[in-house]
């Protein structure tokens, strides 16, 4: 072989070898992780695709199910009163975000609430429950009336079956909801 040639070949290898290495340990690192969370964690019930309604799965399943998500990946659906007031109580100190949803989320809507864990998250559930509370929504009706009625008109004339589908059922809902007629 020729010195050059003997370069390349050598060059090629050593990426294929590279690019190999990199797959495997990938392979035996999700594999490792897939094996812990089956062997130390209680697998729970749940439909075997998605497409069935929260309530028959609660009603099948149990207050607690999982649910399959995109790539052979399961979620937790929690319908009980009691396990979701253990999950927000206990949110800030033992449910934390993974580092790629963390990164996703700040990308996505910034350093805020959704992004912080721990005692920061507490401090600023707190900050903003008074901007929550009913009587702070009930005074936000008003501007949020002007708003619709600002956004309606042009939005019928702009296309006419947005006033006969969506303007007349946002009518009932704010009547039946809020006790005001829109």
């Amino acid at each position: 072989m020729h010195g050059d040639a003997l370069i390349v070949t050598l060059v090629s290898l050593w990426f294929v070898y590279t690019c190999t290495l990199i797959i495997i340990v990938w392979a035996v690192f999700y594999t490792c992780r897939a094996l812990r969370c089956h062997w130390c964690s209680t697998a729970l019930q749940g439909p075997p695709a998605t497409g069935e309604s929260v309530a028959s799965c609660a009603a099948r399943y149990g207050p607690v199910f999982s649910v399959p998500v995109r790539l052979w990946t399961r979620k937790v659906v929690l319908c009980d009163p009691r396990a979701i007031t253990h999950f927000y109580a206990n949110a800030a100190g033992i449910y934390r975000l993974d580092p790629g949803t963390r990164k996703i989320t700040e990308n996505l809507v910034g350093r805020g609430l959704t992004w912080v864990d721990g005692a920061d998250h507490s401090g600023h559930k707190q900050a903003l429950a008074p901007f929550f509370s009913a009587s702070a929504v009930a005074g936000y009706f008003p501007a949020f009336c002007d708003t619709v009625a600002k956004v309606r008109e042009p939005a019928a004339r702009s296309h006419p079956w947005i006033s006969r589908r969506y303007c007349c059922r946002s009518t009932t809902n704010g009547g039946a909801r809020w006790s005001r007629s829109l």
